[in-house]
């Protein structure tokens, strides 16, 4: 797993700040922190949800193909959001999540070599630290990586960072399968 922090000087903002300095990221399981004392906003940013203010920014370039998990997590509440496109003005939202007290999480299909830009925006006053972390799908995520399961028989597993595959029937917005 990698992990990488920031630092910078007080009341500067913060270097991926602007969409132009996202930081690049490119592993599997990875965790970023960045802060967002200092955050502004930028005129033309894209607006996930309607209320949030200053925002920084991540390029993540998938090393795979799947289902994939992202989370923010801040002492205040965040909006995240993931986009395709490599300017501000081409952006396309592919995941979204407006945020709540917690940990805010999106969930979406990566395709290897994607480059997809991520959000994290405050709701309110901005502050704090922010803790980015990017992880795999569960691996019975599709159909064809079903689990054997059989009655009476527990399988442990999490539904964190599942994907709704394009031909599965419509029962959830993500799923596991045994």
């Amino acid at each position: 797993m990698l992990s990488l922090g920031v630092a910078r000087l007080a009341g500067a903002a913060p270097a991926n700040d602007d969409f132009a300095d996202r930081f690049l990221l490119a592993d599997a399981n990875l965790t970023a922190q960045s802060v967002l004392d200092g955050a502004t906003r930028e005129p033309d940013e894209p607006r996930p949800s309607t209320d949030f203010g200053a925002s920084i920014w991540w390029e993540w370039t998938a090393p795979f193909s799947g289902g994939v998990a992202v989370e923010s997590l801040a002492p205040i509440v965040t909006a995240l959001a993931v986009f395709t496109g490599d300017t501000l003005s081409s952006l396309s939202l592919l995941a979204s999540n407006p945020g709540y007290p917690g940990p805010t999480r999106v969930s979406f299909r990566a395709q290897t070599g994607e480059r997809y830009q991520i959000l994290v925006a405050a709701t309110g006053a901005p502050g704090g630290t922010v803790t980015l972390r990017i992880n795999p799908g569960p691996l019975n995520d599709d159909f064809a990586g079903r689990q054997a399961a059989t009655l009476n028989v527990a399988s442990l597993g999490t539904l964190h960072g599942a994907t709704r595959e394009p031909s599965e029937p419509i029962h959830t917005s993500q799923g596991a399968w045994a």
